[in-house]
């Protein structure tokens, strides 16, 4: 684990509040609104995306040019780069089937 600043550590907690805050509103759409399949899908798959997106607080505090090339070589926090890859592939996948949940059930 690496020691990380201030303002990554602010970084982090922001990054992971919002997940777990997509994570909350899927939950209470879920069981006390209106059940839609592809909305609650899509929350979590963001949810998803942006805990591994806070899995490395590095790219935050880097100019966008030099952290898009220096991506890959970025370390996780906790896990590691595979793993990283997996959760924000999770993410992405949900969130793409996400709309296409909404999409058929548009159709219908």
């Amino acid at each position: 684990m690496f020691k990380l600043s201030n303002k990554e550590k602010l970084t982090v907690i922001f990054v992971w509040g919002m997940a777990l805050f997509m994570l909350f509103t899927s939950i209470y759409d879920l069981l006390l609104t209106s059940f839609l399949v592809g909305d609650v899908i899509r929350n979590i798959g963001l949810a998803f995306l942006l805990f591994g997106v806070g899995l490395t607080p590095q790219f935050f505090s880097k100019p966008i040019s030099e952290a898009f090339k220096e991506l890959e070589q970025l370390s996780p926090i906790i896990f590691t780069l595979k793993t990283r890859f997996y959760i924000n592939n999770v993410g992405l996948s949900l969130m793409l089937l996400g709309w296409i949940v909404s999409f058929v059930l548009w159709l219908k």
